[in-house]
């Protein structure tokens, strides 16, 4: 990274891609197959997946082959939970709470790496 912009860019491409999320909790725009495809593919555009695992690899530095892998393999399990609670808390509080949820865990991972990731 030339520029040493990776948080940046993430910083930029959680908030957008998470407002366009939370477009998809009103009603009108959920309703509208348009707005929702339009939502959809703009979300796409400002996925910030490969930018956090290059985030990753930076914070790994010179051990990256050993922590790497370690960091994937609890990602991954984190996946298989989140999906297990996001479910339970979906049949319980119905599908709109998984919305707000999403917030609050995207504002508080956004703020992790913020305030925590060294800028270079």
């Amino acid at each position: 990274d030339r520029w040493c912009g990776m948080k940046i860019v993430y910083s930029v491409t959680r908030m957008i891609s998470t407002l366009l999320l939370m477009l998809l909790s009103l009603r009108t725009v959920a309703s509208n197959y348009y707005f929702t495809l339009t939502i959809s593919l703009s979300m796409c555009l400002f996925s910030p997946g490969s930018i956090l695992d290059a985030l990753a690899v930076q914070a790994c530095g010179k051990h990256t082959p050993r922590l790497y892998g370690r960091l994937r393999l609890w990602m991954a399990v984190s996946w298989g939970v989140g999906g297990l609670v996001t479910g339970a808390i979906n049949d319980r509080l119905g599908f709109g709470f998984n919305f707000a949820l999403y917030f609050v865990v995207a504002v508080v991972q956004l703020a992790l790496i913020t305030f925590t990731f060294p800028a270079s």
